[in-house]
């Protein structure tokens, strides 16, 4: 089977295995409505979109040269305001060219599924995302829907960060004479496997995300994948985010939301990192019974584990 084969069947999988479970955490969302997006789309200025470009020229080539950032800051904020007043993304941009990255260098090269899809974007798509995310983020972020749980892509957060919360929770329940139980959850594939559907969903319901800047986020994204010389036809992309993308790490963030508050009702506490979930209880002798059943509970029937 090529590369291509596997990436696509795995989608499908997912999205035929998973149908269930999307529709259980649709129904768990704690939603609080919002009255409208509009702090979204405030028109850009050509100063707006000059700090961004400014701050990409290090790592886009085609802006390596300063008068390039210059010659095309009044071209992108045109676009850019264009594109989010009326709700839509370039379809030109909405294509990928795939490569297939060995996720460790000792594994079996192959097996494609040892492979990270990664996706090479449009100079420009990636700067009409970084625009869009400089919005987006601070609406997002201002819902109380969004998870404090959530530590990756966040300012003054890391790793460090997860494992000195993780260690400072292990010793405190220690002082107070209780165990501490913590599970750790790897979700796999979990960028390609987002329903598109239940995404825009939630969006909608439980960050206000509507009318213009939900349309501008609706997808119908395509892609091939390239290996040495070698190219594979397009396919349609009916599942999953780009990885490599500007707004995919935001996006997976608002997809598994509810995560956090379902796991608050079963007495756990969460973290998350990317596509890592840490899960602690703190209990006592007395009621360690108590507590497993309900973690597998929790396990079993929130996130579907056989």
């Amino acid at each position: 089977m090529c590369a291509s084969d596997n990436f696509s069947s795995t989608q499908s999988a997912y999205r035929r295995h998973y149908s269930t479970e999307t529709a259980l955490l649709h129904t768990l969302d704690s939603i609080q409505q919002y009255a409208d997006d509009t702090q979204i789309y405030i028109a850009l200025t050509t100063a707006d979109v000059t700090a961004h470009l400014t701050r990409l020229s290090s790592c886009l080539s085609v802006l390596h040269n300063w008068s390039c950032v210059t010659v095309f800051t009044d071209l992108i904020a045109r676009l850019a305001n264009l594109s989010f007043s009326q709700g839509v993304f370039p379809s030109k941009y909405k294509f990928a060219i795939v490569t297939p990255l060995l996720k460790k260098p000792t594994l079996d090269d192959q097996n494609p599924a040892n492979f990270r899809p990664t996706s090479n974007l449009n100079n420009i798509s990636k700067i009409l995302e970084k625009l869009f995310l400089s919005r987006f983020h601070v609406h997002v972020c201002a819902s109380d829907n969004f998870s404090s749980a959530w530590l990756a892509y966040r300012r003054h957060y890391s790793t460090e960060t997860v494992l000195l919360h993780t260690l400072g929770s292990i010793y405190r329940s220690s002082e107070q004479g209780r165990l501490s139980l913590l599970v750790f959850l790897d979700l796999n594939t979990a960028f390609d496997t987002i329903d598109h559907h239940l995404l825009l969903d939630r969006l909608n319901e439980s960050f206000g995300v509507s009318v213009t800047a939900h349309l501008w986020l609706r997808s119908n994204r395509h892609q091939s994948v390239r290996v040495g010389q070698s190219e594979s036809p397009h396919t349609h992309c009916p599942t999953g985010v780009p990885q490599g993308s500007v707004l995919g790490p935001l996006l997976f963030t608002c997809y598994i939301s509810p995560i956090s508050s379902t796991a608050t009702s079963f007495d756990a506490s969460i973290q998350q990192y990317t596509d890592d979930t840490q899960i602690y209880i703190a209990l006592t002798t007395a009621n360690v019974t108590a507590h497993l059943t309900r973690l597998l509970s929790f396990l079993s029937t929130q996130l579907v584990l056989s």
